[in-house]
């Protein structure tokens, strides 16, 4: 009879993870004992445990229902466990995440720079003259993401570390307002930093997705390593945000937690300061023909810009090239800013060209 309607099997039971608890920590290396429990009236064969989907960490063929996983290497670990019964049904527990090992501090520096302008471009704020040595404001995140609607006509900085919990290929995202960037080093030092995202307009909070620009290439990143990160925001008025978030196997896309950030080291003693502050000269200053930056035997990188931010002489400068040698007739006549980047210091110098 078309009529009659077949009601499918609701199998009687279901399969929980007591243990671990969702969000529980672990030192890296250490056993972490896996318990289920079960519940219902089928008669349970197996319990299979897995971490991140698919990967089988263990089973168990009778009560109670756990597994001791050994020396448990340092990482993010999504774990479920799946009850077999009267032979084909699979009843499939809640996930629980957890975390094996400490990356991070917990946080990374956060600086302001206020009153510098309404434009919406990154290089107002490079181009300051307190920049990047003297923010009005320095502060800490718990993660990567800026606290909203702050002010108005101010630039940014998020800089320090990351540190990946698994060696593999990393995804980048960026959104902010008004125009940012997202620099990310090869290895710790800023001086080998490249620009892997950007947000060339606005975008509303974590919206990851209005330009292309926003998302990185993938990038292959080592546990157990830290990398020099860094965002940069240009706000000009209303509804400014930024923030970075990341993927890799097993994680979805989400802003960068604390766990895996921690400040950046800024030179702390006035010989620090002192000795790094004579690694960028320029003479003669005022120029009028020839002129030379001295950057002390350090390899990085000089970048000139207008006062008003645009970039017009860029050069990768090597260890061993101690002198460099410009023409004044190569600069229309007024003020510039020298920006020097070494491994271990950022320095700005202002320059002026004038006429022949």
């Amino acid at each position: 009879n078309d009529s009659i309607f077949k009601i499918p099997l609701q199998p009687d039971l279901f399969i929980t993870l007591t243990s671990p608890q969702n969000g529980e920590e672990f030192e890296a290396n250490q056993d972490i004992l896996i318990q289920a429990q079960t519940e219902g009236d089928l008669q349970v064969s197996k319990v299979s445990f897995y971490k991140n989907d698919s990967e089988l960490i263990g089973e168990a063929f009778a009560e109670p229902w756990e597994f001791n996983w050994q020396e448990v290497p340092a990482g993010l670990y999504k774990l479920k466990a799946v009850a077999q019964a009267d032979g084909e049904i699979e009843i499939v527990s809640d996930e629980v995440s957890i975390q094996v090992g400490q990356f991070g501090t917990g946080e990374i520096t956060y600086q302001i720079w206020w009153d510098i302008g309404g434009s919406v471009y990154v290089s107002d704020l490079t181009s300051q003259p307190d920049y990047p040595d003297n923010p009005d404001e320095t502060n800490t995140l718990d993660r990567f993401e800026a606290p909203n609607d702050i002010g108005e006509e101010f630039g940014a900085r998020v800089i320090g570390y990351l540190h990946p919990p698994v060696s593999g290929s990393f995804s980048f995202w960026i959104s902010g307002d008004d125009y940012c960037e997202l620099w990310l080093s090869s290895d710790s030092t800023h001086a080998n930093k490249q620009l892997v995202a950007e947000v060339p307009g606005w975008s509303s909070p974590c919206e990851w997705e209005k330009y292309p620009e926003q998302h990185s290439n993938v990038i292959f990143l080592e546990a157990e390593s830290k990398y020099f990160i860094m965002a940069l925001q240009k706000e000009a008025s209303d509804h400014d945000n930024l923030a970075v978030a990341w993927n890799y196997e097993g994680q979805s896309r989400k802003v960068i937690p604390g766990a895996f950030l921690s400040p950046y080291d800024f030179p702390n003693t006035i010989e620090d300061k002192s000795y790094l502050s004579n690694q960028l000269r320029l003479y003669p200053n005022p120029a009028a023909d020839e002129f030379y930056i001295v950057t002390g035997n350090k390899s990085g990188q000089i970048s000139i810009c207008t006062i008003s931010g645009k970039v017009v002489y860029i050069a990768d400068i090597m260890k061993n090239q101690e002198v460099i040698k410009l023409s004044a007739s190569s600069f229309n006549n007024g003020i510039y800013l020298v920006h020097f980047e070494s491994e271990d210091a950022i320095f700005m110098q202002k320059l002026v060209v004038i006429g022949f």
